[in-house]
């Protein structure tokens, strides 16, 4: 019976998954178990050998061994790590009569722990450091050394991005503009994305400096690039310091911020001119606008639009309809635009879309919201045939009205969309018999008088345009 008990006993001590290593009253080796060899390379000739004093410090390479205290410990041996048990083994009158130092291999556990830590600490989109370790270092160096500059930047038009291409491209231009930004900090600074479109920097140097490093990334033009298209991105800055004890450091974030919200009023004329001109590049190389024939529909609306009685602020947003009533067709799949031939059912859906697309991405840009409705109905036309809506003669909006029968004209006339250009009196002959069904009759009689090819050659209008 002793014998199968003791045998139970080897089985269990050897088919533990952690090393066990016995040493006896006067600390010399007595047992380890399979794992523990393995570990570290023992064998039966260890055995009375090695005392504990010798094998902590030659084996695990430390000068403290941990079983000079009962806490368990961490060591590393080779390229694992051990957590290290130091227990007393006594008899049954309660006597020490050996120590048994156990190994368990946490290596998987401590890089996913280090994983972990490192996770918490980090945008997991840009790789900088998060808003919570951002303010741990703000406190940490707050205490250390001073000055201490915070820098807050945000990336301005990210929404337009996103609702143009989706979110997975603006991720893109969060990740492009962070890699831009970290490489205008130095090794000590702290570079950190603190919301879904700030950054935030902990410098160690004057406000002076921060801003001349902040001017020159600023004036650099931040681009990224979508296939064909290429975007310019916003960016503006709000900086502060703090120069001696005075203060805490949580009061220089909210300088900063303060200081980012009056640049961005200071930089609202740039920003507005950059989304526009933004847009109409897009439009241009996706073909949605053809810029050869800006100057003749241009002139044709500026004087069909005085006709109808707008104002100078409607003539403005008129002209700005003409270049931006497609913006909608950058959302529909680059395989239903390139498609040659007639679309299924499926895709003209896809396409006549657009106006609602584009009506939903004007509201969200402040200088294109005024003509957002015009945008969803200029595919309206006077008989209640068009689309989105099916809208009828006057509640089609009036800049549509004017806009769509100044583009057939001018589009027919000189060939755009790959048809043969027509005469005047040609093109104006087929526009008629649209009149009452596309177009708005008394409007294109209006524009009939203004195209007088006899008298008002456009050819001759065009040059003197240009």
């Amino acid at each position: 019976m002793a014998l199968q008990i003791n045998m139970v006993r080897e089985m269990v001590f050897n088919s533990a998954d952690y090393g066990i290593v016995i040493f006896d009253e006067s600390g010399a080796l007595i047992e380890f178990n399979i794992v523990a060899g393995k570990i570290f390379g023992l064998s039966d000739k260890n055995l009375g050998k090695y005392t504990i004093d010798e094998f902590m410090p030659e084996k695990l390479k430390i000068t403290r061994p941990p079983y000079q205290s009962a806490n368990d410990a961490e060591i590393e041996f080779g390229q694992c790590r051990y957590r290290v048990s130091d227990r007393q083994v006594c008899d049954e009158a309660g006597r020490p009569v050996a120590r048994s130092l156990t190994f368990t291999d946490i290596t998987k556990i401590r890089k996913a722990f280090v994983e972990l830590e490192n996770a918490a600490r980090h945008d997991y989109l840009t790789g900088l450091f998060n808003r919570y370790a951002f303010y741990q270092e703000l406190h940490r160096r707050g205490k250390e050394s001073l000055p201490i500059t915070v820098v807050r930047a945000s990336v301005e038009g990210i929404d337009l991005i996103n609702e143009l291409f989706g979110n997975e491209y603006g991720d893109g231009v969060l990740q492009a503009v962070g890699q831009t930004l970290n490489r205008a900090c130095r090794d000590d600074d702290v570079c950190a994305r603190i919301d879904g479109i700030e950054f935030a920097f902990i410098m160690s140097r004057s406000e002076e400096d921060a801003r001349r490093v902040f001017d020159e990334v600023s004036m650099q033009t931040t681009r990224v690039r979508d296939g064909a298209d290429e975007i310019t991105v916003n960016l503006v800055f709000g900086i502060a310091s703090k120069l001696d004890d005075d203060g805490s450091v949580e009061s220089i974030v909210k300088a900063a911020l303060e200081d980012l919200k009056l640049q961005r009023l200071h930089n609202e004329v740039s920003r507005t001119h950059n989304t526009i001109a933004n847009l109409r590049s897009i439009l241009t190389r996706r073909a949605l606008h053809d810029e050869s024939l800006e100057v003749e529909i241009s002139y044709f609306l500026t004087e069909l639009g005085c006709t109808c009685g707008l104002s100078d602020k409607d003539l403005e947003e008129l002209l700005l309809l003409s270049v931006m009533k497609d913006i909608g067709m950058v959302s529909v799949p680059p395989d239903i635009m390139k498609h040659r031939g007639s679309l299924s059912e499926r895709e003209i859906a896809s396409v006549r879309l657009h106006a609602v697309r584009g009506c939903r991405i004007a509201k969200g840009v402040p200088e294109l919201a005024p003509i957002a409705d015009e945008i969803l109905h200029h595919h309206e036309h006077w008989d209640g045939s068009g689309y989105p809506d099916g809208l009828s003669g006057p509640d089609i909006p009036l800049k549509c009205r004017v806009l769509d029968i100044v583009r057939y004209y001018v589009r027919r006339l000189r060939g755009a969309g790959g048809r043969a250009a027509m005469p005047s009196g040609s093109v104006l002959t087929e526009m008629k018999a649209l009149s009452g069904e596309r177009f708005d009759p008394k409007i294109f009689e209006e524009f009939r008088k203004i195209v007088d090819v006899a008298e008002h050659p456009l050819d001759y209008v065009v040059a003197e345009l240009r």
